[in-house]
């Protein structure tokens, strides 16, 4: 019952092996912002992604928020070229609020 949609997930579910996955499935800017933290693919990389693209038009978020992560400059790239301007910094975190 959150107020907002946020994309992904953040639960054990099991994975493509039987083992225990800490991320349900997900889409391709899902799996793009968990590759990204984890040092597996870089900005540019996901950028040439259609479906990273179509995935963040299709979530047509109303804010961006990036907070503490372990490759934020990787994150921030991303994140800035989908929405196409740099974010605002608030609190402690990078905030985006797209174009409507």
């Amino acid at each position: 019952h959150f107020r907002f949609v946020m994309p992904g997930c953040y639960c054990t579910v099991p994975g493509p092996t039987g083992r225990a996955s800490f991320h349900g499935p997900g889409d391709a800017l899902t799996a793009a912002l968990i590759d990204l933290d984890n040092g597996t693919t870089t900005a540019t990389a996901a950028l040439g992604s259609s479906q990273v693209h179509d995935a963040y038009r299709r979530l047509s978020p109303d804010a961006v928020v990036l907070g503490p992560a372990r490759r934020p400059a990787e994150l921030r790239a991303l994140l800035g070229s989908l929405v196409g301007h740099p974010p605002r910094h608030v609190g402690g975190v990078d905030l985006w609020l797209p174009a409507r």
